[in-house]
């Protein structure tokens, strides 16, 4: 018989039960690192990713770090700004995609330089890798 799970450091956990006159008794475990579940990035979860300090304090780092002087246009500019939100709360893959590229590269750059972690999202109460997605728009 076997009994299959995954723990809080999600390791995938496989109890060996072996059977005699009708008893069970614990014969063998075995923690396997569940690197698929690790690995894979969530578009939709449980609990989505929070910024700690809130979502409003996020964009007011995001408009803070943005040098307009970088940005070749004069007029408005929007991108999509997607990232993955690991189980640690780090940011990584940050990625911008818009008509213009210079407004791209410096919203990747303001991203990144944003201090603070995220509380990662969740399913069925484990820490997951969570595909983040979010407009920047801005009037030049």
């Amino acid at each position: 018989m076997i009994d299959e799970k995954i723990d809080s450091n999600s390791n995938l956990v496989i109890k060996l039960l072996h059977t005699s006159s009708g008893n069970c008794r614990n014969d063998r475990v075995a923690r396997i690192r569940f690197e698929k579940h690790n690995s894979k990035v969530f578009n939709e979860v449980e609990h989505p990713a929070e910024f700690a300090e809130g979502i409003n304090v996020f964009r007011q780092k995001l408009l803070k770090n943005f040098k307009f002087k970088n940005i070749k246009s004069k007029t408005s500019e929007k991108c999509e700004l997607t990232f993955v939100i690991e189980r640690d709360g780090t940011l990584t893959d940050i990625k911008a995609s818009g008509t213009n590229e210079s407004f791209n590269n410096e919203a990747i750059r303001a991203v990144s330089k944003i201090k603070g972690k995220w509380n990662p999202a969740t399913i069925n109460g484990q820490k997951v890798r969570y595909r983040f997605r979010c407009t920047s728009q801005h009037k030049l």
